[in-house]
């Protein structure tokens, strides 16, 4: 069971920092990642604030499961 909860911590951590990642580049940027079939792509967003909004979920959702992977390590 230990063995379970490192690897998906592993998992979450990683997601957890790409959605940071991306949320830094959203913000930074004011471009969004808009999926397109299988593919993802950057295009500028509408309206700035949107950019913000999604920038600041993202942000918040990363941080989540950064936490999460670290409390499923201790």
């Amino acid at each position: 069971m230990k063995i379970f909860n490192i690897v998906l911590a592993a998992f979450l951590l990683l997601f957890g920092l790409r959605m940071v990642l991306t949320a830094g580049q959203t913000a930074i940027s004011g471009k969004i990642l808009v999926r397109q079939g299988i593919r993802s792509k950057w295009q500028p967003a509408a309206v700035r604030s949107d950019a913000w909004k999604l920038a600041i979920r993202d942000g918040l959702m990363g941080l989540l499961l950064i936490v999460l992977g670290v409390v499923l390590i201790f």
